[in-house]
């Protein structure tokens, strides 16, 4: 019995890529390395849900002033759930939901506590060089569903940014862990 037991403890260690590398966080707590984790690891639930209940503004990298893009409708739920959203796209001309919008995060005179990145997978580096020479740096990098990038993410992690979020929606996550509540201003 206790042998099927081991048996099943090392399918389901291996099944979840458990080397673990980057880290252990929760509201304000430091980045520990515990061997090495694959770096396409989210933070906890909880971390998550810390990390939506502290944060105030979210920068979308990507947003399209397009109502029927689901950049613009995930933005959109999330301006309502109570966030500044400040739009990011060199291709906007003008304000996007109500706010200005700008070409870089460079330009952004604000502090940002979240940089959402809606863009493909092979467009994140780019992104994340410009994250890492932000003077204020966000607490967080979030990689919408579908997008991902591990050497982007330690590069984030390297450099002092707290949490990367990988291939997971900010809308959903909101709307199920925090039961989609509005955040306190």
């Amino acid at each position: 019995m206790e042998e099927k037991r081991e048996r099943q403890k090392k399918r389901i260690f291996s099944q979840k890529s458990i080397s673990i590398r980057v880290f252990v966080a929760e509201m304000g707590e430091i980045r520990t390395a515990i061997g090495e984790m694959s770096m396409s690891s989210n933070p906890s639930n909880e971390t998550i849900i810390s990390l939506l209940e502290q944060a105030k503004t979210i920068a979308v990298v990507g947003l399209s002033d397009k109502p029927d893009r689901t950049s613009y409708q995930i933005a959109e739920a999330m301006q309502q759930a109570g966030y500044r959203i400040i739009p990011v796209n060199p291709n906007l001309r003008g304000p996007v939901l109500g706010e200005t919008s700008y070409a870089t995060l460079q330009e952004i005179p604000d502090t940002i506590d979240i940089v959402n990145i809606f863009r493909r997978s092979d467009s994140v580096p780019p992104v994340i060089d410009e994250v890492v020479q932000m003077s204020s740096k966000p607490k967080a990098v979030w990689m919408q569903l579908g997008i991902a990038h591990d050497e982007a993410a330690k590069r984030a992690l390297d450099h002092g940014i707290e949490f990367v979020i990988m291939d997971r929606c900010i809308k959903v996550d909101h709307a199920v862990l925090l039961k989609g509540k509005k955040r306190n201003s």
